[in-house]
């Protein structure tokens, strides 16, 4: 007896099947996949990094990281979900050298830096500065930038994502021309 109300084995996995295939290839999956891509992509930067500190120094590193921040951004602008797939990827991927050769190389920095007794203290500041108060800033002022950047009677949804995406493009070029200019 098989009432109107109780599915078949049959029906269950055809359900559990469309709901997997979903999963599979649905936008999670998607995300969960460049959130890996990011994470792999890090880590030939993170063991090249003792080698690349000893033949061009922190300073040189910390303006190759600045450098793809602003490349990072820029490719987002130029990028779109047809032909410029592969910009939104390359954006994606420099991920690894922004993150390591900016954060990582600012942390040991400031490890060869600080005196043994405030070493702790000091890690633990450079972290809530750019970690903290960085983000708070940041995620503040990007709100205000994506606000400006509303296309006009498109609907909530609309934005000048070109526009958007150039504003931390020229703002990481700025800080990467002063840091280049007055770190020494």
């Amino acid at each position: 007896m098989n009432p109107r109300w109780c599915a078949s084995l049959d029906e269950w996995k055809a359900a559990f099947a469309g709901l997997l295939a979903q999963l599979l290839l649905g936008p999670v999956f998607i995300l969960v996949i460049v959130v890996l891509c990011i994470s792999i992509i890090g880590i030939p930067f993170l063991l090249l990094l003792p080698f690349a500190l000893k033949r061009v120094g922190i300073r040189g590193i910390m303006l190759v990281g600045m450098l793809a921040w602003s490349l990072r951004y820029l490719a987002f602008s130029q990028g779109n979900a047809t032909s410029g797939m592969w910009l939104l990827w390359t954006g994606i991927l420099l991920h690894g050298i922004c993150y390591d050769f900016f954060f990582v190389t600012g942390q040991i920095y400031v490890d060869t830096k600080a005196p043994d007794d405030l070493r702790a203290a000091a890690q633990g500041f450079i972290a809530f500065v750019t970690l903290g108060v960085g983000m708070f800033i940041g995620s503040w002022l990007s709100g205000l930038v994506v606000d400006a950047y509303a296309v006009a009677g498109a609907g909530p949804a609309q934005h000048a994502w070109r526009s958007i995406w150039l504003v931390p493009a020229a703002g990481a070029a700025g800080v990467l021309m002063l840091f280049g200019l007055f770190f020494r």
